[in-house]
């Protein structure tokens, strides 16, 4: 058997502990680590909870823009341009709605440029 010398003397005749009796008690030290190890386990689930609650690792909605929203790539330049003048040119000239341009320069221009303000 193993016998401890405490700082205090010899251990007591029939005394075969391990440990110094001035010592935590082993029994409270176990509880002791038992404890905070169950303290960390529960804050663990805890912020788990509260991540899954706020959506972090909930899957993204499905209302994200997806690949196809992007803008479409350029292929034919010229023929691109083109549409895009004959788009202005029809709104100037007010054949996509409104009024044309010149139309609206002469009304302003007899009705006095303050008139407009």
């Amino acid at each position: 058997m193993t016998r401890v010398r405490t700082q205090r003397g010899k251990p007591a005749k029939g005394d075969h502990r391990t440990y110094e009796a001035s010592d935590v008690d082993p029994k409270a030290a176990n509880l002791m680590i038992a404890a905070v190890a169950g303290i960390v386990f529960l804050v663990c689930l805890g912020v788990a909870g509260l991540l899954l609650w706020f959506g972090t690792l909930r899957e993204p909605s499905a209302a994200s823009p997806s690949a196809s929203a992007s803008p479409l790539l350029q292929t034919d330049e010229r023929a691109d341009r083109i549409t895009i003048e004959a788009h202005a040119r029809a709104r100037l000239e007010g054949k996509a709605g409104g009024m044309a341009v010149e139309q609206a320069m002469r009304q302003t221009a007899a009705a006095g440029w303050d008139a407009a303000r």
